[in-house]
């Protein structure tokens, strides 16, 4: 098994990333719409795709590619 302690360094970055992610969005949230939802399979298995969207035209073109 892998164990690797965070030395200061990374803290300071992980930490640092983690504010400027803040600063970025600048406050904004974007407001989703209804669910837009595909299921079917793929590599074998049952899957599903959820895509939350303000623009219901744009999240069904998302779905259908």
């Amino acid at each position: 098994m892998l164990t690797r302690t965070i030395t200061r360094r990374r803290m300071i970055a992980i930490a640092a990333t983690a504010a400027g992610s803040a600063f970025l969005t600048s406050g904004r949230t974007a407001r989703a719409g209804e669910a837009v939802r595909w299921h079917g399979s793929a590599l074998g298995a049952q899957v599903s795709i959820e895509i939350h969207h303000p623009d219901r035209a744009e999240a069904d073109r998302l779905v259908d590619q």
